[in-house]
């Protein structure tokens, strides 16, 4: 199964000025780079960059299950006329209960 973000997952809209802001990476032992998403910076920025200036940023959470494993999933979605187009994972947290 591919984990998809639906629109009832979504929490609130964000600017890539708040997103940027909570998510960056402090780490005080210089392993991961000081920006956001730290090694994921990249991956980032280029979902950042792609962004048509009529697209929204939203957060997201949704509980998924596959294959006997259950996460909560969060991160930031992409939103076009209503329809998300994108998503970029932030944390996936195993919940009690998985069998894996």
């Amino acid at each position: 199964m591919q984990f998809i973000v639906r629109r009832r997952d979504l929490i609130a809209r964000c600017s890539i000025e708040e997103i940027e802001a909570i998510e960056r990476v402090v780490d005080p032992l210089a392993a991961v780079p000081d920006s956001p998403f730290g090694h994921l910076n990249g991956a980032w920025r280029q979902i950042r960059d792609s962004l048509s200036v009529d697209a929204e940023l939203w957060s997201f959470s949704r509980t998924w299950e596959d294959r006997g494993t259950r996460e909560q999933r969060s991160g930031y979605s992409a939103v076009l006329r209503g329809k998300v187009i994108a998503h970029f994972p932030a944390q996936r947290k195993k919940l009690d209960g998985s069998t894996r």
